[in-house]
C-alpha cells in the first residue's frame, strides 16, 4: 500500500490518529479562534510528522513520548 492518499496529503507512514482532543476559545470581539489539539498516533513514529498549517499562525508545538 502507498503512503499517501491520493485525494489528499497525508501521508499514513506517519501514523494515523487513535484519539484527539479538541478544545476551542472563541474571541469574538477579535474575530479569532484560539484552538488547542492533542493529539494520539495509533503507533509511536520516528521522524518527521508532516501537519497542514496552511493559513495558521502557529504559537508552539510539543512532542511527548
Amino acid at each position: 500500500m502507498p503512503g499517501t492518499d491520493p485525494h489528499s496529503h497525508a501521508d499514513l507512514t506517519q501514523g494515523r490518529i487513535r484519539h484527539l482532543d479538541l478544545q476551542i476559545d472563541v474571541d469574538f470581539a477579535m474575530r479569532r479562534l484560539h484552538i488547542g489539539v492533542e493529539v494520539l498516533l495509533d503507533r509511536q513514529v520516528h521522524g518527521p510528522l508532516d501537519l497542514d498549517t496552511r493559513d495558521l499562525e502557529i504559537a508552539s508545538v510539543e512532542a511527548r513520548g
